[in-house]
Parts: C-alpha cells; structure tokens; sequence
C-alpha cells in the first residue's frame, strides 16, 4: 500500500498514514541494527507506535 492509496482508504489520511511513516522509519532503524530482520521488526514496530498515537 503506497502513501496515497493510504489516504484514500483512511478518509483524514490519519491513521493508515501514520503507520505507513512509522513503518518507513522502523525499518530504516530496525536495518542499521539488525539487517533485514531488523528491518521488519522496526516497521511493524513503528508503524504500530505510530497508528496508536494517531487514536490518543
């Protein structure tokens, strides 16, 4: 799901969006610390961070 197939499934864009950045940002960290695995722990991690804020 790219960025604005996120906003169009999520009318404000908020949320889907939201995880879409957190993610991109989780697996950029996650790789640096542990490569490919780390890169998908990071995404699901930030991206769930991410989605959780935008509801608080």
């Amino acid at each position: 799901m790219t960025y604005e197939e996120a906003l169009k499934v999520d009318g404000q864009g908020g949320a889907a969006a939201a995880f879409l950045e957190g993610a991109g940002a989780g697996a950029l960290a996650g790789h640096f610390v542990g490569g490919p695995v780390g890169c998908a722990f990071g995404a699901l991690i930030g991206g769930g961070i991410c989605a959780a804020l935008y509801f608080l």
